[in-house]
């Protein structure tokens, strides 16, 4: 059985919802007074408030019948965040053997030049343009 539906979140609820990527960091502070920082996961895990969204009954029917229908957090789901959804130009190649796999994905710089990269495993069909 798999925990995740190929069904995407109702974007009309979705619009103008608020959140985003979190982190988890354990920090300890030692004895005398330095700290050590723990990573706990590799990647982040995103997390929205959709409250926003909910503008009248049919809507918020809608919302129960999906997470419902989802047992809760039992399985995930396509969920469009429309701050982040667009890559462009962000497809790496890797050679595996004798042929050349493409991974898309999607490059953070800030303004120091650290950079963070997601990788996007499950783009919605038929929205990937590819382009040489």
């Amino acid at each position: 059985m798999s925990s995740f539906h190929e069904v995407q979140f109702p974007p009309d609820i979705s619009y103008g919802s608020t959140g985003g990527p979190g982190f988890s960091t354990g920090v300890v502070t030692t004895s005398s007074g330095g700290e050590q920082r723990n990573q706990n996961w590799a990647q982040s895990r995103c997390k929205y408030n959709v409250a926003h969204g909910v503008k009248n009954q049919k809507q918020l029917d809608n919302l129960i019948a999906f997470f419902r229908a989802r047992k809760g957090k039992a399985y995930g789901f396509r969920f469009k965040d429309w701050s982040d959804f667009k890559a462009v130009g962000q497809i790496c190649g890797v050679l595996e053997g004798n042929k050349l796999v493409y991974q898309l994905q999607k490059t953070y710089v800030d303004s120091a030049g650290f950079t963070d990269i997601r990788l996007i495993k499950k783009p919605v069909s038929g929205t990937v343009t590819l382009y040489i």
